[in-house]
């Protein structure tokens, strides 16, 4: 990925601490790799205000989020929660 992709897309499959940690390890092989800081974007997160802290602190860039079936009408609600 290092060496031809330009940012990371993952899906959360495991606990925001173990992504953190993978987050870690690619940031290391780029800078060994010579290269500048990878862009890492979640998705599919989860809008749990402690889940989101670890993913900030863990270098996240970014948090795509699902929204409900009825988004139109939830919209205001969600984006008010994150």
């Amino acid at each position: 990925m290092v060496e031809f992709g330009d940012a990371w897309l993952t899906m959360p499959k495991e606990e925001p601490h173990v992504l953190g940690r993978r987050i870690g390890e690619l940031q290391d092989l780029a800078t060994r790799r010579g290269r500048g800081p990878v862009p890492v974007t979640v998705f599919g997160a989860s809008a749990d205000p402690d889940a989101l802290e670890t993913y900030a602190e863990s270098g996240v860039s970014r948090c795509l989020f699902r929204l409900p079936l009825a988004w139109r009408f939830h919209a205001g609600e969600v984006s008010r929660r994150v």
